[in-house]
């Protein structure tokens, strides 16, 4: 048996740095932006003669068969984010604001001949015709995200945090293609409030929340 296989990979990923948008007393603003793309191709050939070297007699099968396959996959993301924080007095405001795009494709080709008249050229053309098989598939899936957050917190001791996240996806119908998932949290550092002659202490918080997921 002669079994050969190739697999080739291929990354890019470019990274965009942060740059400052707009600066104003203790308020900032930035954005940014990462993008990423991956690509795989495989290729595999096995190869079943019926005449192989180191058998008894030469003849090893009865029928000579040859299987190939390649497939592919690639994927793209783009995300792009902006962040404002701002504080004033003992009040704190950090805003968040995402959008994101993701695109994969792949397709896979399998095709198999068996009894083959010349063993020395291996390619499916002269296999018999009538053994021929053949499968494969391709396909493409996209999505697009947009999230949003804020979290406020008051002297550094109480937070409310609150977000919402849009999802649309390609592998959903057209009534269902995209969903709304909201999520929102308090919390309290108690700590520097009841603890503060423990210095082992540095952090002692509760909290609560409530939000919804989904999936694809």
């Amino acid at each position: 048996v002669d079994d050969g296989q190739a697999l080739v990979g291929v990354e890019h990923r470019l990274q965009a740095a942060h740059h400052r948008v707009q600066r104003k007393a203790a308020a900032l603003v930035v954005g940014g932006q990462d993008r990423q793309h991956t690509a795989e191709v495989y290729q595999s050939e096995q190869w079943n003669p019926v005449y192989e070297l180191g058998t008894i007699g030469g003849r090893s099968r009865s029928v000579s068969v040859l299987n190939l396959e390649k497939s592919y996959n690639s994927r793209y993301v783009w995300d792009k984010q902006l962040i404002f924080d701002h504080a004033f007095g003992r009040h704190d405001i950090s805003a968040t604001f995402v959008h994101s795009n993701e695109d994969g494709k792949g397709g896979s080709l399998q095709g198999k001949g068996e009894n083959f008249d010349f063993e020395n050229l291996r390619v499916l053309a002269m296999a018999d015709p009538s053994t021929y098989t053949a499968n494969g598939y391709k396909g493409r899936e996209t999505m697009e995200s947009y999230l949003g957050r804020i979290v406020y917190s008051f002297n550094s001791r109480y937070y409310l945090t609150a977000s919402i996240r849009n999802d649309g996806s390609s592998k959903f119908g057209p009534k269902n293609k995209r969903g709304t998932f909201p999520s929102f949290s308090v919390a309290w550092k108690f700590n520097e409030d009841f603890l503060q002659q423990y210095e082992f202490i540095n952090m002692a918080k509760i909290g609560i929340g409530y939000g919804v997921t989904g999936n694809e």
